[in-house]
């Protein structure tokens, strides 16, 4: 029986890297966002030219739309944030145990068990696994630098491999 344990606790920044990535699908780049942002300006930009006339409105209105999409970006990471503040669970030191039966978790604050069968799937990003319970949930965020032996990270991604059907690696974080 193959058993993967690690014990820690998560900071803010694994919080907002598990779950920015859970609800944007992926963390866009500042490259990205810029580019985004570049796009509506020449939409903007496009549409008075067709016109011929110079108008301002479809310009502003394509300034807007790419300021709006920035600043939602960062009102999530503020949500999550304040999430983090008051859920004492996510803040307290834990325990974990991957085995042949499931996943296994307590800490001073909660004692929580998963069979296998109750996972929707699993993603990896450069510090992160995230584990999903059922579709849509937020997920188990476990941060890699818990890890002191890499032969434990690599038993618990071969125990997710081998146990949850749907993974995917997603862009490095």
């Amino acid at each position: 029986m193959t058993t993967v344990e690690y014990e820690g606790q998560l900071t803010a920044d694994d919080v907002v890297a598990g779950y920015a990535i859970t609800l944007d699908g992926q963390r866009r780049s500042a490259l990205q966002q810029f580019m985004n942002f570049a796009f509506w300006v020449v939409m903007g930009m496009t549409v008075v030219l067709v016109n011929g006339k110079l108008r301002i409105l479809p310009l502003l209105m394509a300034a807007i739309v790419g300021v709006s999409q920035i600043l939602t970006r960062r009102q999530g990471r503020a949500n999550i944030l304040r999430l983090y503040a008051k859920l004492p669970a996510l803040q307290s030191r834990f325990k974990s145990r991957f085995d042949d039966t499931g996943f296994r978790t307590h800490s001073d604050l909660f004692d929580h068990f998963c069979p296998w069968r109750a996972f929707g799937g699993w993603k990896e990003t450069r510090e992160h696994l995230l584990v999903y319970e059922g579709d849509g949930a937020l997920p188990l965020i476990i941060p890699k630098r818990l890890f002191l032996n890499p032969t434990d990270l690599d038993s618990l991604r071969a125990l997710l491999a081998a146990h949850i059907v749907t993974s995917a690696r997603v862009g490095r974080s």
